[in-house]
This record gives C-alpha cells, sequence and structure tokens, in this order.
C-alpha cells in the first residue's frame, strides 16, 4: 500500500507554491487542495477517544484492525480538557502515528473545547496541530469538536468563544492546514430542544474557516428503525447545505453510536449517504464497531471533494 505520508509529501510543494498568495481557506481552491481534503476527510474513518485503553495499550494492533476493515482515516483525540500535556500519551501517539501512516492511514487529531477558558483550551488544539515527534511524525489534521460540557457557558458565550478560538487555529495552523469542524446532528438542532440548547448555531461562519464539516449524526439518538435512520440521515446532510448555503460543503458523516446500532439501520446510513452525497463516513468508536458496522460503512460510495469555494 501506497502511504499516505509520501502521498501528502508529493503534494507538499504545490502547496506551500500557494500559500505566498493564499488569503485564506476560501481562496484555495483548485485540485491541489481538493486531494488533500481528500486525504484527511474523505473515505471511510475510525474512531479513537483517551477512554479506548485497549487501543491505546496496542496502537499497532489498534491500527492493524482498522485498516483491515478497510479504514483510511484515524481520527484520534489528542487530550482531554483536564490538566496534563496537550498531546495524551505522546509516546504512545507517535506510534499511532507511525503505524497509520506506514499503512496509508491519515491520522487527525480531535479536540473537545468545553469554551470555559478560551485561552488554555486554544493552546491545547495548537498543542495537539503543532505535534511533532523526533523523526518528523505529525497529525495529517486537526478537527475541533464542538459540543458543551459541565461549565460551559451560555450559547452566545459560547458562540464568541467557539469563532475566536477557530479563527485562531486557522490563523495559526496557516490557509492550508486541514481543519475539520466536528458539530452537533443539525437535525438534532433543528428540534425544540436543540434550538432552546444551541441557538443561531454559526453555521455559516464555520464554513468560511473550516475545509470540512463533521455532524455527530447519532441517529440511533433520533430514531428506533432502519427507515428513521434513513431519514435522519437525509435531513443532516439536507439541513447543512441549507444552513452554510452550500450545496457542496464537504461532509464526513458520522452515523450512528455503533453499540446502539443495528445492521438494517447501519445499511440505512449507508443508502442515504450515497443519495444524497459525502465526502467520508464513520460509526463512533472503533472499539465497539461490529462486522455489520463495517460492512455498511463500505458500501458508501464516497463523492470527490468540490470545494465551496
Amino acid at each position: 500500500m501506497v502511504s499516505a505520508r509520501i502521498v501528502r509529501r508529493s503534494l507538499l510543494p504545490a502547496f506551500v507554491a500557494l500559500t505566498a498568495s493564499l488569503a485564506g481557506p476560501a481562496s484555495a481552491a483548485g485540485e491541489p487542495r481538493a486531494a488533500l481534503l481528500a486525504q484527511t476527510y474523505g473515505g471511510l474513518g475510525s474512531w479513537i477517544d483517551v477512554f479506548d485503553a485497549a487501543a491505546w495499550a496496542d496502537p499497532e494492533a489498534a491500527v492493524r484492525a482498522m485498516d483491515r476493515r478497510g479504514a483510511t482515516i484515524l481520527f484520534l483525540q489528542s487530550a482531554s480538557s483536564r490538566p496534563g500535556p496537550a498531546v495524551f500519551r505522546p509516546a504512545r501517539t507517535a506510534r499511532f502515528l507511525r503505524v497509520a501512516h506506514a499503512r496509508g492511514i491519515a491520522v487527525i487529531a480531535w479536540y473537545l473545547a468545553p469554551y470555559v477558558d478560551r485561552a488554555y483550551e486554544t493552546r491545547r488544539a495548537l498543542g495537539a496541530i503543532r505535534f511533532e515527534t523526533h523523526d518528523g511524525e505529525r497529525f495529517d489534521g486537526f478537527a475541533l469538536d464542538i459540543e458543551t460540557a459541565p461549565g460551559s457557558p451560555a450559547a452566545p458565550i459560547r458562540n464568541r468563544r467557539l469563532l475566536a478560538m477557530s479563527r485562531r487555529l486557522r490563523e495559526a495552523a496557516g490557509p492550508l492546514y486541514p481543519l475539520g469542524a466536528i458539530i452537533p446532528s443539525p437535525a438534532g438542532l433543528a428540534m425544540e430542544h436543540g434550538r432552546r440548547w444551541w441557538p443561531d448555531f454559526p453555521y455559516r461562519a464555520l464554513n468560511r474557516i473550516y475545509d470540512a464539516f463533521m455532524p455527530m449524526g447519532y441517529y440511533t439518538y433520533h430514531a428506533t428503525t432502519a427507515r428513521g435512520a434513513y431519514r435522519d440521515t437525509r435531513r443532516n446532510i439536507q439541513l447543512l447545505q441549507r444552513a452554510t448555503g452550500d450545496p457542496a460543503v464537504p461532509i464526513h458523516l458520522i452515523g450512528g453510536g455503533a453499540a446502539q446500532s443495528n445492521a438494517a439501520e447501519g445499511r440505512a446510513f449507508a443508502r442515504a449517504a450515497n443519495r444524497y452525497g459525502v465526502i467520508g463516513a464513520s460509526m463512533y468508536d472503533q472499539m465497539t464497531m461490529g462486522p455489520e458496522d463495517w460492512a455498511a460503512m463500505r458500501a458508501i460510495t464516497f463523492r470527490p471533494p468540490h470545494l465551496p469555494y
């Protein structure tokens, strides 16, 4: 298998040549950038968080397992908001990076910011973006997990802090660095409780900063049948396109929680994803995915990223 790291390096000269004339991600259109986006957020993903003790005990085995199932992206939680290093278990993280890259798998760091201390949370996110091993291994991109946690402030304050943090990440990472926004389910946000929980969610402002959206669709929260899983998946895609004003917005859709999903629901998710178009898809998380979940994900034909700019 051709190493994804080698492919990315082969594209770097073109990316670097573009940076002198690019003011931000919105002007970075073209095939080279679409290729980078396809490598980092396009395809079949697998999620590992800091609580997945078995995966952290043997990173090589965890990566081999996802590789056998056809995953091309590893979404690896870089840290929690608790005090400690900005990158969780850095030596083990380095092992994940090495073995994934050797197998052609991109590794995207992700971090949940509760918007309690914006400066602290920004430093932790930047710590993942800037993380580098002694032999030059780095994350291939970074995704901000946009949720709430105990102590999170009211929605207007969250929005201000979210956008300020996001702009700082883009400024620090540069216009070509692949940034993703992990967002709540658009279908959930459109429900009455969702509108109360996070009114005026800033879809369009985020679309100007991030390269791809990763909605936590989680049809298992909203549906109990295959028909419901299909309907929820369709609604998440359509609502996100409408809310951003961009029918070609790059979407890596996170389906149901694997532990609560059955085979029929997974197949329905795949059918909706195929019909309405996503660049990537996954379920949460690797430790709870069964063969039926992987089979459903592999049934999705991912569309090439057509950037909205």
